[in-house]
C-alpha cells in the first residue's frame, strides 16, 4: 500500500545551506518585526498604531485645526484694541500719556518671554495641558479688558495684555506641531498657513473695524464684550474638539501601485515585505514617542547655540519680526503727527 501522504504542506527549503540559513534568518527578522510592532504599538500614546488609523482622525484634526485658527484669529484682533485711536484711549484713561497707551500693545509681546521657556519644554509631553493655558489665558484678557474699560482702570487693561501674551507664546509655539503630528506630509504646508494667516486676518481685521466702530468708548466696550464672548466660545470648542496629538508624524497611505512596485523592487513577497517594513518602522525613532527619545529642551537650546547658521538666521528674523510688530504699537501717534486720523490710519 502507498504510503499516506500529509495533508499538511511543509514549506520548501533550499538543499543549499547558506540558502536556507539566509531563508530562515529573513523569517525571523519578519516575525521579531511584528511583535516589536505589536509592542510599541500598545506603549505609543496620542499616536496611530497603524497607517490605517490615518483616515479615522480626518475630521478630527480638521476640527482641531478649525479650533486652533480660531484662537489665532481672536488673538491676533485683540492685540488691536487699544492700538487704533490714541486720543480716545488717552481721555478713557485717565492721566495716561501716549507712550503709555502704546504700553499696552508692547507689554503683551514682552510678557510671552516669561513663560517661553517652560511652554516650549511641556508643549509636546503635556500639550492638552498647555492648550488649556492658552485658552484660559485668551479667555481671561478678553474680560479683563472688559472690565478695564468699565472701570476705566490703565492697570486692568495692562494686566489684559500681560495675560494676552501668555496665549500668544502658546499659540506661536504650537502650530508647527499641530500641522507635523496631525497632517500628511501633502497637507503640512496648508494646515500651517491656516494657523499663520488666521491670526494675520485677525490682526488686519482689527485694525479696520475697531476705528470704525470703536472710536468712542461705547463703540469700543461693544467690540470687547463681542470679543469676551467669542473667547468663551473658544473654551467651549476646546473641550468640544481638542485632543494631543500623535506622537509621531502622519504618513500618506500607499496606493495597490506603489505597493506592487515595493514589492517587485524589493524581490519579497506581500506578507514577508510588510512584515520587514513593520520591522523597520519598529525601530524607528519616528515611530516612538518625542518625549521618549527627544533630548531636553536646555540640550536642544545648547546645540543650537553652537550652530552658526542658526544664530545668523534668527538674527535677520528676530530683526524684521521686531520691527514688524513694533509699527503697530506706534503707528497711531505717528499717522496722527501727519495729518491722519485713526480711520485712515487703520487701512494704512
Amino acid at each position: 500500500a502507498a504510503p499516506r501522504q500529509s495533508s499538511r504542506i511543509m514549506p520548501q527549503r533550499s538543499g543549499n545551506p547558506l540558502v536556507y540559513a539566509r531563508d530562515a534568518g529573513e523569517e525571523a527578522a519578519a516575525v521579531s518585526g511584528l511583535d516589536r510592532e505589536r509592542v510599541a504599538g500598545e506603549t505609543r500614546r496620542g499616536t496611530a498604531a497603524s497607517l490605517d488609523e490615518a483616515p479615522a482622525q480626518g475630521s478630527a484634526r480638521w476640527c482641531i485645526l478649525g479650533t486652533f485658527g480660531w484662537m489665532m484669529a481672536i488673538n491676533g484682533f485683540s492685540f488691536m484694541n487699544f492700538s487704533t485711536d490714541l486720543e480716545m484711549i488717552e481721555a478713557t484713561f485717565h492721566g495716561v500719556s501716549a507712550s503709555q497707551v502704546n504700553w499696552l500693545y508692547s507689554a503683551s509681546l514682552l510678557s510671552c518671554l516669561s513663560v517661553y521657556v517652560p511652554v516650549v519644554a511641556a508643549v509636546d509631553s503635556r500639550n492638552w495641558e498647555v492648550s488649556l493655558f492658552g485658552v484660559l489665558s485668551g479667555l481671561l484678557a478678553a474680560w479683563l479688558r472688559v472690565a478695564a474699560l468699565a472701570h476705566r482702570s490703565y492697570e486692568l487693561a495692562v494686566a489684559s495684555s500681560i495675560v494676552l501674551g501668555w496665549q500668544t507664546t502658546v499659540l506661536v509655539t504650537s502650530f508647527v506641531q499641530l500641522a507635523e503630528r496631525w497632517f500628511p506630509a501633502n497637507l503640512k504646508s496648508l494646515a500651517t498657513q491656516i494657523c499663520i494667516q488666521s491670526n494675520y486676518a485677525g490682526w488686519a481685521l482689527g485694525t479696520v473695524v475697531t476705528p470704525q466702530l470703536g472710536s468712542t468708548r461705547a463703540g469700543l466696550m461693544r467690540i470687547l464684550f463681542v470679543q469676551a464672548l467669542l473667547s468663551s466660545l473658544s473654551v467651549a470648542l476646546f473641550f468640544a474638539v481638542w485632543e494631543s496629538p500623535p506622537a509621531s508624524p502622519l504618513q500618506p497611505r500607499w496606493d495597490k501601485d506603489e505597493e506592487r512596485e515595493h514589492h517587485a523592487g524589493t524581490g519579497l513577497g506581500p506578507a514577508r515585505s510588510t512584515a520587514v517594513a513593520s520591522h523597520s518602522s519598529a525601530l524607528s525613532p519616528s515611530t516612538t514617542s518625542m518625549s521618549s527619545c527627544s533630548p531636553s529642551a536646555l540640550v536642544q537650546l545648547r546645540a543650537l547655540a553652537k550652530n552658526s547658521q542658526f544664530l545668523l538666521q534668527c538674527l535677520c528674523y528676530s530683526t524684521l519680526t521686531g520691527v514688524s510688530f513694533t509699527l503697530p504699537a506706534v503707528q497711531n501717534e505717528v499717522f496722527h503727527t501727519m495729518g491722519l486720523s485713526p480711520r485712515s490710519s487703520g487701512w494704512a
